[in-house]
């Protein structure tokens, strides 16, 4: 702070004189630009969805779209490029089954009474029966 004089006769009154502050130096960050969001690992690109929220979401709506299951892996294939996991048909195969049986992620929704079906040509396909561990057909005499 500078003392400012007025006049011989008059006392020494103190002026504060303020000083420039000095600007701001430039910083290293740059603006952020409004680029696409880069597609996540667990959510879906046009959808927003995670991996197992669509999968439900597309085994709900299967009885109208009639798609196989190489054409629905495509699709989840396409919803989640980034997804470090494989998408094909017997994994379509396996999430259907865990779908029918209510057991497909802690937030299912609730499957229809008579199951997703497999379709192929837009139509569907009847499952074969799995036989059950200790089943008499199943072991060789």
């Amino acid at each position: 702070m500078k003392i400012a004089k007025k006049s011989k006769k008059a006392e020494a009154v103190v002026v504060p004189v303020v000083e420039p502050k000095a600007e701001p130096k430039a910083t290293a960050k740059k603006a952020k630009t409004a680029e696409p969001a880069k597609p996540s690992i667990n959510k879906g690109k046009t959808t927003g969805m995670r991996v197992m929220q669509y999968q439900d979401h597309t085994l709900s709506i299967q009885h109208k779209r009639k798609l196989s299951d190489e054409a629905l892996a495509k699709d989840w294939r396409e919803e989640f490029p980034n997804a470090k996991g494989r998408f094909d048909a017997a994994i379509v195969a396996g999430v259907r089954r865990l779908f029918n049986a209510g057991k497909h992620g802690t937030q299912q929704i609730d499957p229809p009474k008579d199951g997703v079906a497999r379709y192929e040509d837009g139509k569907p396909v009847a499952e074969k029966a799995r036989a059950k561990k200790g089943d008499d057909k199943s072991q060789a005499a």
